[in-house]
This record gives C-alpha cells, structure tokens and sequence, in this order.
C-alpha cells in the first residue's frame, strides 16, 4: 500500500492523487487549448476534476472536466461516446432528451501526469445532494425534481442506454437563464470574490519542489459554491435538472456488465450486484436506484443509512423495510453466515430492535413526514403518499424481472397526478422567469 505524501485537505480531491496516471495540476488562469482559461473550480471525483472555464473562442463560460490520465480517461471516453449518441439522437419525442448534458468539445492535454481526455458542457448549479443535506425541498419543488428525473432516465432508456450510477450528487441543477456569461473573468471575480485555496504540504515537512513534487501543483482549490442553493431556497423555476455523470453508462445489447463491475455507492446499489455478480445488469439497475433518489428527493433520512454500516448491514436494513430476500440469496455462500447469527428460516430480523426501520411506512413517517411538518414544506396527503409507497415498492423488488420498466414509472399513479404536473409547472414558471429577465 502506497503511503502518504501530502496532507488531506477537507472538502478537495486528495493531493496523492497529482502523481503519474492522476489527476491533471491545474492553477487558476491556466489556459487549456489556447481558449480555455481556468476561472474557478466545480468539483471533482475519483477520476476526474470540473472546472469552471471561459471560452474566448465564443465569449461564454462552460464546464471543463479533465480525466485523470489512467483510469478516467477511460471513462470519459464512454461518457461522451454515451452522451454524443444520446444528443444525436433523431426521436424528438422524449422531453427527457434536454435534461442531459451536451457536449460542445473533446480534447487532450499531455502533462507531467500522463494524457488526460478532456471535454466541455454548459455549466450547471450545484448537485441535489449538496442542496437537501441540511434542508427539505418544498413539496412542488420534490416533485418537479423527480418527475424531470424520471424523464431523463425514460430517454436513456430509450435509446438502449443504462445509466449505471443514479444517485443525487450526479443530478445537477440547471442555471438560470440570466446566468453570468455577460460577466467578463475579472467582473465575475469582482462579483463572486477569487477562488478559495489552501496550499498542499508534504507530510515530512518538506516544501515542494519540481524535482519532488513533478505532478503537484502548489494548492488545491476548493470548490466553488457562489450559485448553490439550499433545498428551502429552491422555487418551482429552480426545480429544472441536469442528469449528469455517465462515465458508468453501458448498453446491456453491446457492453454486458456484471453485477460485480457496479460502482455505485453501497447504501444504493441494485443487491442483484452483490448475490448475482456474475449476472449482467440491465435498465432495471437503473430502476432500483431511482427509487432511492426519488426517496431522496421527499425525504430527509433514507429508508436505508448509510451511516457507519458495513455492506451486511445495508442488506440487513433493505431486509427489514421490504422484506426477506429470496431463498436463493439467503443460502448464498457470503450471506449464509449473518443469516444465521441475525435472521430466522424465513429471513426476518430476530431482533426486531437492531433494525433502522420495521417497515416502509415507519420509514416514511419518521423519515419524510415528521420532518416535513416540522419544517414547514409540506407534506404529502394520504392518498399522495399511498401512491408515492406503492410506486417505490414496485421499483425496490429483489427480483429485477419483477421492477417495473421506465414506461410503468412514467405511468404510475404518483408521477401521473403529482410529478409530472409539477414538472409542467416548473418548465411554465422557468419560461415566464426568461420573459422577466428579457
């Protein structure tokens, strides 16, 4: 195992990560391409760095992620493969076809780390995650959201895509259309203040030098929160998304994957991916995982935590909301151990008490409703939440021959007389605030 050098900084990618094979060392003001110059930072991920960017080429800012040189570069290649056939796409029929990035250019920049793929999108709000950590979306607002959401994903679906990594900080939030693009770089700075950084130091003590430390820049920088909203904030004209991130998007006709390549984090992925590993994954992957960010979206606690829990743990917890898994999962060789020692022959808890939740309605009321009263965004009526449990129960099913299709989602009774209205009403109120803005 590889030690150490520099020292975590919080809230930024890990500065080990600028070695051979990582991530790309970029500074402020860097020019990328002779067009690109760097004005701030967006975020980053395990194979890649966002930033913001103004393109002199056309006088408008986009985003610009830059792969890591091994490993990234890889799954950027799928990303724009994926997204490039999704927007070229000639059926106009889906309104789910907007709600996804498109992408304005591909390049490469070879530096001290290796050959890092590069490409270009509009630049987008912060991700839903980061905006409902602490607060509650209103109640029109949740809906708008995931009726947009099940649109993008019904069109992907379409066109014989599997996203392959639906959660909420993959679902970005879109700008307004009196976004800064007017603003030159030095008004933007002028208007937002310049970029938070924090120096990178080694841990022996050492400053860094180019015969060292080739590959590293002198600091990272900290993500830029300037056009953040929290969930409260957000307006029916906000509620406009972007699904964003397929550098796990696959064909299940042309590219199998197996359960065992799934990577999307624990607490949501399809459990076929743990008792079927060598089964290929296809569109209903995406159907369990939607759920759970539809859940998200109502919700301030899940109906599974992934707080302090081992991946036992996180089955245990699916267990108690929906039921034993089946028999054939039970026995499985890695399961049969915690059966056992935690669950009777018919695969429920002995102790009821050790459970997060005994069922999906307790969830809902401890999780959703309680929360929602308290602080005041509304919270779903009787027969709302009956058809809001009854859709997540169709879409949660262990058996992924048994979930329902993206088609069976669009036409359930939530999205039918909740979501899809309110998404209506959120593309209404995002035309009229463009009207205001003219």
């Amino acid at each position: 195992m590889q030690v150490s050098q520099y020292h975590w900084v919080y809230g930024t990618e890990c500065p080990d990560g600028y070695s051979p094979g990582g991530y790309h060392p970029v500074c402020i003001g860097d020019v990328l391409k002779q067009r690109y110059r760097i004005v701030e930072k967006l975020g980053y991920g395990g194979y890649s760095t966002v930033w913001l960017a103004h393109d002199s080429d056309v006088g408008k800012y986009v985003a610009l992620k830059i792969a890591t040189a091994r490993g990234g570069t890889d799954a950027v290649a799928r990303e724009t493969k994926t997204l490039k056939d999704l927007q070229d796409a000639k059926d106009g029929t889906y309104p789910g076809r907007r709600l996804l990035p498109t992408v304005l250019d591909t390049f490469q920049v070879i530096r001290p780390n290796g050959t890092h793929t590069c490409y270009t999108t509009a630049p987008a709000r912060d991700n839903l995650r980061s905006a409902c950590e602490t607060y509650l979306f209103p109640l029109p607002v949740a809906r708008a959201l995931a009726g947009g959401l099940a649109q993008a994903v019904a069109y992907i679906h379409s066109r014989g895509y599997v996203h392959g990594d639906l959660h909420l900080r993959n679902i970005l939030a879109q700008l307004p259309c009196n976004f800064t693009n007017a603003l030159s770089v030095d008004q933007f700075y002028d208007k937002y203040d310049q970029p938070e950084t924090t120096d990178i130091e080694r841990r022996d003590g050492q400053p860094l030098t180019a015969a060292t430390d080739r590959g590293v820049p002198l600091h990272v920088v900290h993500a830029f929160r300037g056009w953040a909203l929290e969930a409260n904030d957000y307006t029916l004209a906000d509620a406009r998304i972007i699904l964003s991130d397929f550098g796990e998007s696959f064909r299940p006709d042309k590219q199998p994957k197996l359960g065992r390549d799934c990577h999307t984090p624990q607490p949501m992925r399809p459990l076929e991916a743990r008792f079927a590993p060598d089964a290929p994954l296809s569109f209903s992957a995406d159907v369990w995982t939607l759920a759970i960010a539809l859940w998200d979206l109502v919700a301030i606690n899940g109906f599974v935590s992934a707080d302090f829990a081992y991946p036992d743990e996180i089955v245990a917890q699916y267990i108690d909301v929906f039921g034993p898994l089946p028999a054939a999962w039970r026995n499985s060789e890695d399961w049969r151990e915690h059966q056992a020692h935690f669950f009777d022959e018919q695969g429920i808890r002995r102790d009821a008490r050790q459970g997060l939740w005994r069922s999906l309605d307790m969830a809902f009321e401890e999780g959703v409703q309680k929360w929602r009263r308290k602080d005041g965004v509304g919270e779903l009526s009787d027969n709302e939440k009956a058809a809001f449990l009854d859709l997540i129960r169709r879409m949660v099913v262990y058996d992924p021959a048994q979930r329902l299709t993206m088609d069976g989602v669009l036409q359930s009774e939530w999205m039918q007389q909740w979501a899809l209205p309110a998404w209506l009403e959120a593309e209404t109120a995002a035309q009229e605030r463009a009207k205001e803005v003219k």
